[in-house]
């Protein structure tokens, strides 16, 4: 038997087809949603007040409107609730259910309100935080890549002209070899030409033209003095690993880069998507399952509870259980109780 509200509604012969929803602020900063139900000819009614509790508190209360015609009474604290009330409302004026389009809130879920608010808003943190360093990442790694291959362009460009220039004899060069190589020259003279040629640049067209190398062995060999002798086997070091290092850089093939440059960034997979992904295989209670398997426990956050006869994450103030309708108890005395 219906009650007197749903015979009315029904005599009036409104059909409602659709619902939609707004916020709004009270005077006082308290959120507010209002609920609408739209009938045939697009007219739209208002159905449902939701309060916001306490201001910035996200839990709401959900009441019908008194000059709304049809429907039970409906006072509840979830959004659930109120979708289940307006396709009630909706079936009961004549509206085929196939035809009702509106998502209601999926039964089972563990935020809502501020929370849910809260929690979006820190993915898209997380999502910023990581879209900033890979992008910072890249950066570095391309200023690597370009410190890289300019080393390699001046090393190459350095060895190729150690190889092939030829400015003919410079006069410095020349006076120096002559003063090592004079049979009369003394210590001193000696020392002071070997560190003019151990400091000189020597390509070497110079070394092959002159015959450097072999003139500072003939005096090596025929010096008495140590230092002489260890400065001429430091002049030809130096000569023979120029040499050494024009021959290497010129002949070496570089590769473009020796980091692996094409990795591929995927998006970050956060804790609350794999959640997602083994609720829907495993049912609503796969969270708490896991929890208990692994033998950690996250928190839930203020203002929330779990509800211990379905295991799922309600409002504090709640006494009956949206999802299951087992009684819960209070995490806090009331103020009327105290």
């Amino acid at each position: 038997m219906k009650s007197p509200a749903r015979q009315g509604g029904s005599a009036q012969g409104t059909v409602y087809v659709d619902m939609k929803q707004e916020k709004f602020l009270f005077p006082d900063n308290r959120r507010g949603i209002r609920f609408f139900v739209v009938d045939a000819n697009g007219k739209s009614t208002l159905a449902v007040l939701g309060e916001e509790r306490d201001t910035r508190d996200g839990h709401y209360t959900y009441r019908k409107q008194p000059d709304f015609p049809a429907g039970s009474n409906l006072v509840c604290g979830n959004l659930s609730g109120v979708h289940n009330w307006i396709r009630n409302v909706m079936i009961e004026s004549g509206c085929a259910e196939a035809q009702i389009d509106f998502k209601p809130s999926r039964r089972g879920s563990a935020l809502g309100g501020a929370a849910e608010s809260s929690h979006h808003k820190k993915n898209r943190y997380l999502k910023e935080e990581v879209d900033r360093l890979v992008s910072r990442a890249r950066e570095l790694e391309q200023s690597n890549i370009n410190l890289y291959t300019t080393g390699i362009r001046t090393a190459r460009s350095t060895a190729n002209a150690w190889l092939k220039d030829s400015p003919g004899t410079p006069a410095f060069f020349e006076n120096a070899l002559a003063g090592v190589s004079h049979p009369k020259a003394s210590q001193e003279t000696i020392l002071t030409n070997l560190r003019a040629l151990c400091d000189a640049y020597v390509p070497l067209h110079l070394l092959d033209s002159t015959n450097a190398y072999e003139v500072i062995s003939e005096v090596e060999k025929n010096q008495d003095s140590e230092a002489v002798r260890r400065l001429c086997t430091q002049v030809k070091d130096v000569w023979r690993l120029q040499l050494r290092k024009a021959l290497i850089v010129g002949t070496t093939p570089w590769d473009e880069y020796p980091i692996v440059t094409k990795q591929t960034y995927g998006p970050m997979s956060t804790p609350a998507a794999s959640n997602k992904r083994i609720g829907v295989h495993h049912g609503g209670n796969s969270a708490s399952k896991s929890q208990k398997s692994s033998g950690k426990t996250t928190g839930i956050g203020k203002g929330r509870k779990i509800c211990h006869h379905c295991n799922q994450i309600v409002g504090s103030p709640s006494r009956i259980c949206p999802f299951c309708k087992g009684e819960l108890p209070l995490k806090t005395t009331p103020k009327s109780e105290r």
